[in-house]
């Protein structure tokens, strides 16, 4: 919290030095169907539509329609010298119809100072203040007894781009985040490193692509520190390796300059638990593979439609084919919704 409040008194006090200031508030409004919204494997939705443990599935539907809203207000400065800087505020907000233990939000602020015009440092922050995954046991019940596993998270990142030739650009990021569980599930707090290492390529003036590597280290709390007087081994601490690839250009669409973007996504985490009798983590090996297409088409010059269509699948790997059976899972989403410049 402390670099959010001197993000905060940076964003406050530097424009009083500024010339030409900007306020450049934004809104998105989107309405999605998501199919599965536990990613929960073939098995459990079997399992949750032939009405088995009750007690376990506490939502009214496997799928369902989810109202997303976007806001951010944006303030530019130009200083005497040339040089620019960015604040931004976000909230973001997700209701979903059927399934309101699946409301969720963040909030997020970003400082971006330009150094000329080939560099741009950026410092973001995110807060999540309650994330609902869905309900297991917990470790200090010895009945069976299910609760509600969610968490909130923050995220601290720092950003460099630097566009060395005008058509290849360098992004670099380096995000430390925290996980916070609710107190029956305290053995997964954990703390994230992740550094995401990027090229964006100009092949022209139209054709943008980029393609990324991210690493992640996930140290978790584990159950020895978590409970130390229950013997409880578990250890969720995991490896991750993440490949990136997207591509965005324009077209005309009843002679309106329709912007395509597409992205796929390739994830291997891998699981680092040494306690054979943690079964969902030792030996584990998840293998994560998304798609995602976006159009925009400009309504007017400051509302733009935009339609999406997202796939996501896992695979898992286990010396436990139970775990295999639980953890893989797929879902489709797609959406419609609306860009406006306020």
């Amino acid at each position: 919290m402390k670099i959010l409040t001197c993000l905060i008194i940076l964003t406050v006090f530097v424009p009083l030095s500024a010339i030409d200031i900007l306020i450049l508030p934004s809104s998105r409004i989107e309405t999605k169907y998501n199919s599965n919204i536990l990613n929960l494997s073939p098995y459990h939705l079997d399992e949750y539509k032939a009405g088995g443990r009750p007690e376990k599935y506490t939502i009214s539907s496997a799928d369902d329609i989810i109202t997303s809203v976007r806001v951010e207000l944006g303030l530019r400065h130009t200083y005497l010298g040339g040089r620019t800087q960015n604040n931004k505020f976000i909230l973001n907000y997700h209701k979903y119809w059927n399934n309101p233990i699946k409301d969720s939000g963040y909030f997020g602020y970003e400082f971006q100072q330009f150094f000329g015009r080939k560099i741009f440092v950026t410092l973001n922050y995110f807060y999540f203040p309650e994330i609902y995954v869905n309900n297991f046991t917990s470790e200090l019940e010895t009945e069976t007894i299910y609760r509600e596993f969610t968490y909130s998270r923050d995220i601290y990142r720092v950003r460099f781009r630097w566009r060395f030739h005008d058509m290849v650009h360098l992004d670099y990021k380096f995000d430390i985040s925290h996980l916070y569980y609710n107190k029956y599930f305290t053995e997964y707090d954990a703390n994230n490193i992740e550094s995401d290492i990027g090229f964006i390529v100009f092949p022209n003036d139209n054709i943008r692509m980029t393609i990324r590597y991210a690493y992640r280290i996930s140290a978790a709390k584990g159950g020895a520190e978590a409970y130390p007087d229950l013997n409880v081994q578990k250890d969720p601490s995991y490896e991750m390796n993440n490949y990136y690839y997207s591509i965005s250009f324009p077209f005309h669409i009843l002679k309106r300059d329709t912007h395509f973007f597409s992205r796929i996504e390739y994830e291997e985490r891998f699981f680092q638990s040494e306690y054979e009798t943690n079964s969902y983590h030792f030996g584990r090996e998840d293998r994560k593979f998304s798609f995602y297409n976006l159009l925009r088409i400009p309504l007017t010059d400051s509302v733009q439609l935009r339609t999406n269509y997202n796939f996501e699948q896992r695979r898992t790997d286990s010396p436990f084919s139970f775990v295999e059976r639980d953890k893989k899972y797929s879902a489709h989403e797609i959406g419609l919704g609306l860009d406006m410049d306020l």
